[in-house]
């Protein structure tokens, strides 16, 4: 075979793996979950904003835990399997109740969130500023809006689960085509 020959068959390979490199590269920077980490709570307290508002983002942290009526502490959603794992848990059963303040700091005075809710308790109910907005009779997903304060309190009593694996988190993201103001 001549060198022409071989340059001939390896040219389309080199372009074709150009091409897959270039689009591996391409996704790997703009759909990547470290180039985008969701953002932070702290102490019971979530900021969004408008930067958060293309992507669904897990509400990790930044989560107060009552387990049983004890003493709030501060968790993330998905830190212990199970109840038994938290501080001075016996049980891996129970219930508990896990508060966050949500603030949307954005452009609007206020924004359409889209909470989806994993069916990891045997029940919950997830309230906004006191109001009932789901429960596991109602589905997992709800839709609520979000201003500059808006007090989550998910509900859960875990009676017949136990999970070796993390509790996955509630994920949101902002509702496609809510305008205000």
């Amino acid at each position: 075979m001549s060198v022409r020959a071989i340059a001939r068959a390896l040219v389309p390979a080199a372009v074709v793996f150009l091409a897959v490199g270039c689009l591996l590269s391409f996704t790997y920077f703009h759909d990547n979950k470290y180039a985008a980490p969701p953002p932070y709570g702290d102490d019971g307290s979530i900021a969004l904003s408008d930067d958060d508002v293309a992507r669904p983002v897990p509400l990790v942290d930044g989560w107060l835990v009552s387990v049983d009526g004890s003493a709030p502490i501060e968790t993330f959603i998905g830190q212990y399997s199970n109840f038994s794992y938290l501080p001075n848990g016996t049980s891996a059963f129970g219930s508990a109740t896990y508060r966050l303040d949500v603030r949307y700091e954005g452009s609007r005075a206020e924004r359409a969130l889209v909470i989806l809710l994993p069916e990891v308790f045997t029940d919950y109910t997830l309230y906004a500023n006191g109001i009932s907005v789901a429960s596991d009779k109602t589905g997992p997903e709800t839709a609520l809006i979000v201003g500059e304060h808006t007090e989550l309190v998910l509900e859960v009593r875990n009676q017949s689960h136990y999970y070796s694996g993390l509790v996955y988190p509630p994920p949101y993201r902002f509702g496609a085509g809510y305008r205000t103001g």
